[in-house]
């Protein structure tokens, strides 16, 4: 289901000029779907062109990279970098919200483990204060 949303979303995107030109995302910052609404982005259009195909990008490779086993981890943490962008940028956060739980179906036992790892290490990083610790694991 996940890969049908995609490949549907990037099929009516594509014959879209705004999608195409990269003034999509201007258009949308500007709507009332954002957060932080204001004409002021429609000078921002190298960030603009950057964020529209790069979500074109991400929805277009996230299905590719979730189907294969190396790509497994990138295409999760690709999947939850573009919904929490949408839930940082825009005022529909629940959408972002019913779509992420889909991602943890292409997990593994151990991609949880090296999850709950990276999420451990991210905690020790933070305790220390941000600085990086010198000593070796032995595991």
């Amino acid at each position: 289901q996940l890969a049908v949303v995609y490949a549907v979303t990037v099929w009516l995107k594509l014959p879209d000029p705004y999608w195409r030109n990269g003034e999509m995302m201007s258009f949308f910052w500007m709507s009332v779907f954002s957060r932080v609404a204001t004409p002021a982005w429609a000078h921002w259009q190298r960030l603009s062109a950057i964020v529209t195909w790069g979500s074109l990008l991400l929805e277009a490779t996230i299905p590719l990279l979730l189907f294969h086993p190396r790509g497994r981890r990138w295409g999760f943490a690709c999947g939850i970098a573009l919904h929490g962008g949408i839930a940082v940028t825009s005022t529909i956060g629940l959408f972002s919200l019913c779509m992420t739980p889909f991602y943890a179906a292409f997990l593994e036992g151990e991609d949880f483990d090296a999850i709950e790892r990276m999420v451990a290490a991210g905690r020790e990083f933070v305790s220390r204060g941000g600085r990086v610790s010198h000593r070796r694991r032995l595991s």
